[in-house]
């Protein structure tokens, strides 16, 4: 019997700023017992990391930060995982001013338009319901009835 873990992947633009405030806010998961931790390599849980993560998203946050590095831009495009959004949510603080950049909130509105895409696209793909486009010309009465049926995707 084989068993299918549908693993959601949605894009997420992330700015310089964004990537190292998650970067130093986030540690390394490890099965190591917290007394070996502090035996290897000397090196102590950062003041600033609240929350642990996984070196895949590790990795591609570090990726993605030495890429706008090398290439000079403001923000690089990430693909993560809906386990990884909610991983980076538990880091981001909505008070957190970070290189004079307001990035908690900025991420956190990053993350829940995201997982609310995700959230949505589940559930039409779920009901028996069509995306389709209104045409401009609809009378208003028309459009007013239509607009009660919006759901998750309005902000």
């Amino acid at each position: 019997m084989l068993l299918f873990i549908r693993v959601t992947m949605a894009k997420i633009i992330l700015t310089k700023e964004e990537l190292l405030y998650l970067d130093d806010g986030l540690t390394l998961l490890s099965d190591v017992s917290e007394e070996a931790a502090r035996q290897v390599a000397g090196r102590h849980l950062a003041p600033m990391a609240v929350s642990v993560a996984s070196p895949e998203l590790l990795l591609k946050i570090g990726s993605a930060l030495v890429y706008l590095v090398d290439e000079d831009i403001p923000e690089r495009e990430v693909d993560l995982t809906e386990e990884e959004l909610w991983s980076i949510r538990e880091v981001s603080q909505s008070n957190v001013i970070y290189f004079e950049k307001q990035v908690g909130l900025s991420l956190k509105v990053k993350i829940y338009r995201t997982l609310m895409g995700i959230y949505t696209e589940e559930l039409l793909e779920q009901s028996d319901l069509r995306v389709t486009d209104i045409p401009e010309n609809t009378p208003s009465d028309v459009q007013e009835r239509l607009d009660i049926y919006h759901t998750l995707e309005d902000d």
